[in-house]
Order: structure tokens, then C-alpha cells, then sequence
């Protein structure tokens, strides 16, 4: 049952996220046709106006930002307008019957009904998404160090963006140049609410939205197989405890997975319309229909462009996504090898499309559009970095060096994945594929031609994160998080093909045991941070607990924001949580060169400091 307090802000903060995300895709749903996938059912047109109006509305923040145009009035006439637009395109489509009565529907979309009642076990863990969400930032979690991320970058950018009415370099803060797309949407809630600290819970509300999304987006891809493997697909994502365990920071993983979970139900649409692979659209062997090679070449676009705004959420995105569902794109059937590479080369263009606006900033900002990666190769040292910040920030973000041999990677797997004492991938994902080595269909060459060609398209994918994890990152568990969407397709596409009833009741039986085992685990998590003395601690939408000193560990804010004047300049040494500060602050993130500490270095005695 949700706090009232939770209620309050989930319908206060939520209206603002809400208006937003509906203006925004009611507006993209007028790209839809322009896309010329053919006719669509509605909630495909609803799926991808939202990935769409979503990452277009983040550009839209980044590039009004850049100019200065971040005043509060301005964004709700924006807002507004393309919420008009948005209703024109809605109007249309009623009128036309939503356009999507002659869209192929897929096969077995009747047979649904014992996972449908199996998949509202998510309930529980949706309530505890929408609880967490309404928590402020900085009370959770353990393992991420209460959110220090956020108050370091994640909000406290947007925060200085805010203030200064304008997107800007940040000398102090590398993690100004990181791509952002997620950030952005923090940023407009804090001008929309005319706060920073107040818009930190509208931000959290979009955070919640993508998550939700993420759900919704694995439905409509599983649903192309049939509806019984859309109700297992989301029972098993819906009961990931990653998804509510990410709802309570205002991190960027809930974008990452939904634009990951687009990309790929895209790619396999763009399958289906394969004649190789015996979609919907099949034609007789040895043909070669114009009409679906397009079909299939625009599915593969929309999967890049896709890919490219997962890229644009996180750096990680770039070797954990779109290399993964690129490498996929190579793999789907072809007449000729030739055609392969165009695909390949139109996937890339497009992501490298939608992640552009990002390397553009950055390469007008630092010189280098990737910074700061690949800094030995373009050498940029703008303000507040060097050569020495680029080593540093470069040893920090590989694994430490007992963890560099193949051993170590592979043990780094085993505690921070498979064994996570906090069981956020649970057993449920992580077994569910094995339902595949015991699934066969029995309806021909054709249909199990059809089956396989999706699981290897889906194992490719899952395989290369996998590689990408342990050879391309710091081993950092949230990392592997993407992990969830081709695993949760994966599981709901086996489960859906067991038809004997004995097997099916017990993968059932297992299906309820793995949700209960990962929702006792995480509600065990929760009450250890929301518990005290046997007490629940009543911290929904209570952002007043930090500013005002309230809260352990930040009991200095009490005197800085309420004590010293206003127009006090505060400079903060060895911390970078800045985001409650309601004080100009001066502070520098660890692989910044400090510009006091430089003072303090070069001088010959305290009174020349």
C-alpha cells in the first residue's frame, strides 16, 4: 500500500512529468507516417511516438539550453503547443479508427489468459516503484552510496543549468560532458516546477516513466510472437527487482533500458518482415518483394535510431546497446552479403544520428567529441583538465588490477551478477532461457526456421553485452543491467511455447516461486532503509529533511541555508554533494583540477593562501 505522502507527490510532481511526456508524444505520433513502417497497430504508434517524443524533447531541452532559452514560460508555451499538435494527430487517428484494423496481429492472441493472471504478480513490485520514486535523493541506496551520483552530477548539473538559465561548460564537473539525455529531462522539471530542489522529484517522476515505458515497450516487442509470450515477458521484466530498485535514484538506467527495450522490439519487427525468416510478411522461397526488404531496411533505421538515444543516456550505451543490436542487424538473413553491410551501415548511420548532438557539444565545448574517453587520441585539455586528470580518470574506470586477468572478470561476474547478495536480477531471468533447450515446435520446418531465427538474434545480442560487460567496463553491477530486456524476451518467448500442461504448470509454479523469492529479497532492502526503531520513516517527497539539516550526514546545511545571508559563497573541499546547497557553492568532482588546492600547492605559506 503506498504512503499517503507518496500519493501526494506521485499526483503533484507526476502531472508535470506526465503533461510533458503526453505533449511530447502526442507530437511525434505525427512522425509515425513519416517512418512508412505501413500500417501499425495502435500500440506501436503509441511506443514509438513516446521513444520519439521522449529523445526529441531531450534535444529540444540541450539545444534551447545552449542558447540560453530556459526560462520557466517559455517551456509551458512550448509544451503547450505541442500538446496541440499532439491532439490534432490523436483526432486524426480516431477518426481513421486508429489506423491499425488492417495490421497483421500475431498468432495466438487468445491464449493468453493463464499468464495474464500470473503476470499481475508485477502489482506488488509496481507499488513499490511508485513508493521509492517519491523519495528524495540522497536517502537511497546502500550499494549506490545514497544516491552520491546524483547529488553529484545527475541533479546538481541540471541545478547549475537552471540557475544560470543556460547549458554550459563545466571546468569543475567532468561529468558535464557526458551525454545526457536523461539530464535533460531533470533539467526541464526543475524550470518547469521554478526550483531545482522541488524539480528533483519531478525529474524522478520521468525517471519512473521510463521504467514503465521499459515494461510496456517488452509487451508490445513479445507481442509480435503471440500474446501468451507478451504476458510472460512481462511478468518476468515486471518482476526484476532492478527496475523498482532504480526508480529510487535519480539515475539515467531507466532511460538506457527503455530506448534499449525500443531498439530491440524494433529489430525484431524488422525479423518478422524478413521473407528469410518466416514473419508475417513472408513471401515464397527465392523471391525478393521490394515492398518488404524496405519494410525491413526502415525497421532497422528506427532500431539505430533507437540505439543511438540509448547512447545518449550513458557512454556504456554505446558498446552495451547499439554495438550489440548492431552486431544483430549483420546477423539477420540476406540474399547477398552486400546486403548486410548496407543494413549494417544504415543502423549505424542513424544511431550515430540521434547520439550526434552529444559529440557535438562536446567537440565545440573540449575538442574532443567523446570526452573524456579516448582523450590520448584527441588530446583535448580544456579548462580544468590535463593530462594528469586524463590518467587519473582513466585508471579509475577500469577494473582494479586483481580484477584485470580472466579470472577476475569472470569472478567479478559471479558476485556482482549471478551471486548480488541483493538478488536484483533474481532467479527467475537468469533461468528462464533454459525453458529454450526444452522448447521444440512441432508445426513444420518453416515455424521452427521462425523460432530459431529469433532466439539467435536475441543470444547474440545478450552474449555481446555480456563480453562488453566484462571486457569494456569497470565491472560495476548496474552496468549489466541491460542485460534484463534480451533475457526477459528471451524467457517469455520459451515459457509461451510450453504446451505440455505438466511442463507449463511447472514453469508456472517456478515463474511464482522466482517472483516471490526476488520481491522478499528486495522488501527486505526496503525496510532496512525505510525502517528505524521498528518505526517506518515517513520520507516521501520530504526534500525539506536534507536543506534543512535534518538529515545524518548533511546536518551543515542547517546553518549554511538557513543561517548564513544569502548572497554567501561556500567552498567545499574533499565532497562533491552539492545539489542541496542553497548557497553559491564553489566544489571540483575528484578528477577535476581544483583550482584551491593548485593555490594551496604553488604557495610558499598560509598567508599567501
Amino acid at each position: 500500500m503506498l504512503a499517503p505522502l507518496a500519493l501526494v507527490v506521485l499526483v503533484y510532481d507526476g502531472f508535470f512529468a506526465s503533461f510533458a511526456i503526453a505533449a511530447a508524444a502526442g507530437a511525434a505520433l505525427w512522425l509515425i507516417p513519416v517512418l512508412r513502417l505501413g500500417p501499425l497497430p495502435l500500440r506501436w504508434q503509441l511506443l514509438l511516438a513516446s521513444a520519439l517524443g521522449l529523445g526529441g524533447l531531450s534535444a529540444l531541452v540541450l539545444g534551447l539550453g545552449l542558447v540560453g532559452l530556459l526560462q520557466r514560460g517559455l517551456w509551458f508555451l512550448i509544451l503547450a503547443a505541442l500538446a496541440a499538435i499532439g491532439l490534432l494527430r490523436v483526432r486524426l487517428l480516431w477518426k481513421e479508427g486508429h489506423a491499425a484494423k488492417n495490421a497483421p496481429e500475431a498468432d495466438g492472441s487468445n491464449d493468453a489468459t493463464p499468464w495474464n493472471w500470473l503476470s499481475l504478480i508485477i502489482v506488488p513490485f509496481a507499488v513499490l516503484a511508485l513508493d521509492v520514486a517519491t523519495v528524495p535523493p540522497g536517502f537511497l541506496w546502500t550499494p549506490e552510496g545514497f544516491g552520491y551520483d546524483a547529488l553529484e552530477y545527475h541533479l546538481e548539473l541540471p541545478k547549475e543549468y537552471a540557475a544560470q538559465q543556460r547549458i554550459a561548460y563545466t571546468p569543475h564537473n567532468v561529468y558535464g560532458n557526458f551525454p545526457a539525455n536523461v539530464e535533460m529531462l531533470y533539467l526541464l522539471s526543475m524550470v518547469l516546477r521554478g526550483d531545482p530542489i522541488d524539480g528533483a522529484m519531478t525529474g524522478q517522476m520521468f525517471n519512473l516513466a521510463f521504467a514503465i515505458l521499459t515494461v510496456a515497450a517488452v509487451w508490445v516487442a513479445a507481442r509480435e510472437w503471440s500474446a501468451r509470450a507478451a504476458a510472460a515477458a512481462v511478468l518476468l521484466i515486471g518482476t526484476v527487482t532492478w527496475l523498482p530498485y532504480l526508480c529510487g535514484v535519480a539515475f539515467v538506467e531507466n532511460g538506457l533500458l527503455f530506448f534499449t527495450a525500443v531498439a530491440c522490439a524494433a529489430l525484431l519487427r524488422g525479423a518478422v518482415a524478413s521473407p528469410l525468416v518466416g514473419g508475417a510478411d513472408a513471401r515464397a522461397p527465392g523471391t525478393r518483394p521490394d515492398a518488404t526488404v524496405r519494410s525491413k531496411t526502415r525497421w532497422i533505421a528506427v532500431s539505430g535510431v533507437m540505439a543511438g538515444l540509448a547512447a545518449g543516456c550513458k557512454y556504456t550505451g554505446v558498446t552495451l546497446v547499439a554495438l550489440p543490436i548492431g552486431i544483430a542487424v549483420l546477423l539477420l538473413p540476406a540474399y547477398r552479403s552486400s546486403d548486410r553491410f548496407k543494413r549494417g551501415a544504415i543502423f549505424a548511420s542513424t544511431a550515430l544520428l540521434t547520439f550526434a548532438p552529444w559529440m557535438i557539444k562536446n567537440a565545440v565545448f573540449t575538442g574532443n567529441p567523446v570526452f573524456p574517453l579516448a582523450n590520448e587520441i584527441f588530446r583535448a585539455y580544456p579548462p580544468g583538465w590535463g593530462e594528469a586528470e586524463s590518467r587519473h580518470f582513466e585508471e579509475c574506470h577500469r577494473p582494479l588490477p586483481a580484477q584485470r586477468s580472466l579470472s577476475g572478470r569472470l569472478r567479478e561476474l559471479w558476485h556482482q551478477v549471478i551471486a548480488d547478495e541483493s538478488g536484483l536480477f533474481g532467479p527467475l531471468l537468469l533461468l528462464a532461457p533454459l525453458t529454450l533447450t526444452i522448447t521444440r515446435p512441432r508445426t513444420g520446418r518453416a515455424q521452427t526456421a521462425r523460432f530459431g531465427s529469433f532466439e539467435a538474434l536475441l543470444i547474440a545480442v545478450l552474449a555481446i553485452q555480456v563480453l562488453a560487460w566484462l571486457l569494456g567496463t569497470h565491472l560495476y553491477a548496474r552496468f549489466s543491467v541491460v542485460w534484463v530486456i534480451p533475457l526477459a524476451l528471451l524467457g517469455g518467448r520459451g515459457l509461451a511455447a510450453l504446451r505440455a500442461p505438466a511442463v507449463a504448470l511447472l514453469a508456472g509454479g517456478l515463474a511464482l516461486a522466482g517472483a516471490g523469492l526476488n520481491l522478499a529479497r528486495f522488501v527486505d532492502l526496503y525496510q532496512r532503509h525505510f525502517s528505524a526503531a521498528g518505526h517506518r520513516i515517513p520520507i516521501e517527497g520530504a526534500t525539506q529533511v536534507f536543506t534543512n539539516g535534518e538529515f545524518a550526514g548533511f546536518e551543515h546545511l542547517a546553518l549554511i541555508n538557513r543561517e548564513l545571508p544569502p548572497d554567501v559563497h561556500i567552498l567545499m573541499l574533499g565532497d562533491a554533494k552539492a545539489f542541496y546547497f542553497q548557497r553559491p557553492v564553489d566544489y571540483c568532482v575528484v578528477f577535476n583540477r581544483n583550482p584551491f588546492v593548485e593555490t594551496v600547492r604553488s604557495s610558499r605559506s598560509p598567508q599567501e593562501i
